[in-house]
């Protein structure tokens, strides 16, 4: 349970959103390309790096007893911790914060009070 893991595969996800710079959904890409950028790219504090992830996996295949779940840095801690604290409508929320909701121009990105879960 790596967390973010700053890696190639942030600019991997951001390849797949070259061309679609406009459209009904230009303004969540930008808001994807941002998101994804700032998590895959080292941004955000607590990230592990691909040797901090293989080191761990080395570790716990060569461990005995092997374990069932390996968390891997800063950033995985605290979102474990997270996830407990804030159960799945909290969860929810704080995931919105973070990444965009995909809707067309011209639609409001907030929910109304009502809509929540």
């Amino acid at each position: 349970e790596p967390g973010l893991v700053s890696s190639e595969y942030g600019a991997t996800s951001l390849a797949r959103l070259a061309g679609r710079e406009s459209g009904a959904y230009t303004a969540f890409n930008a808001g994807l390309r941002a998101a994804l950028s700032r998590s895959f790219e080292g941004q955000i504090p607590g990230t592990s790096t691909p040797e901090d992830v293989a080191n761990a996996c080395l570790e716990a295949a060569t461990a005995e007893p092997a374990p069932t779940r390996v968390v891997v840095g800063a950033m995985a801690e605290e979102l474990i911790r997270l996830r407990s604290a804030l159960g799945d409508l909290g969860w929810d929320g704080m995931l919105e914060t973070m990444y965009p909701r995909p809707e067309p121009e011209g639609v409001s990105n907030a929910r109304p009070k009502s809509a929540s879960r």
